[in-house]
């Protein structure tokens, strides 16, 4: 699956040296659903947070989330966990695709 991620020129080139990095999430945007690495399969979304300065790092990724049925704000106690064998949520709209493992 085509996804997108937006960040900063400095974490695009380290992600670009050393691939993405699951120990660093959390750091910027990627708390609205739980700890993470965010993409979406929609350009624009990732152009807005990549801000004016940043990149858009285009990726394939393999998916096999979990849907979920209703939307979860970052201030949320009973944020949605990854059921067994899943490697990302999937956000109620389809915009937002929260990875935390990455399949081989």
């Amino acid at each position: 699956m085509i996804l997108y991620h937006g960040t900063s020129v400095i974490n695009a080139l380290s992600i670009m040296n050393n691939g993405f990095n699951l120990d660093k999430c959390g750091s910027n945007w990627g708390n609205t659903y739980g700890k993470g690495i965010y993409f979406t399969p929609n350009y624009e979304t990732a152009r807005f947070y990549a801000g004016n300065e940043g990149i858009v790092i285009k990726v394939n990724i393999k998916i096999n989330g979990q849907q979920l049925k209703k939307y979860y704000s970052p201030n949320s106690k009973n944020k949605p966990k990854i059921e067994h064998g899943k490697n990302a949520l999937i956000s109620v709209d389809n915009d937002e695709y929260l990875v935390v493992n990455f399949i081989d």
